[in-house]
């Protein structure tokens, strides 16, 4: 799962999930508070460019 941005107002989360089985489980928006719950510190970042 990748977290590609925040939400308009800045209260959320956007994901991509590839393995999701509908489109619903596979672009999905989740509140900060659940996110946090839920995070555990760890992630990795990828450039945009070469």
């Amino acid at each position: 799962m990748l977290l590609t941005s925040r939400t308009a107002d800045g209260t959320g989360v956007h994901f991509h999930n590839p393995s999701g089985t509908t489109a619903t489980t596979r672009v999905a928006e989740l509140p900060l508070p659940d996110f946090e719950r839920f995070f555990a510190g760890r992630g990795v970042s990828l450039p945009t460019s070469v």
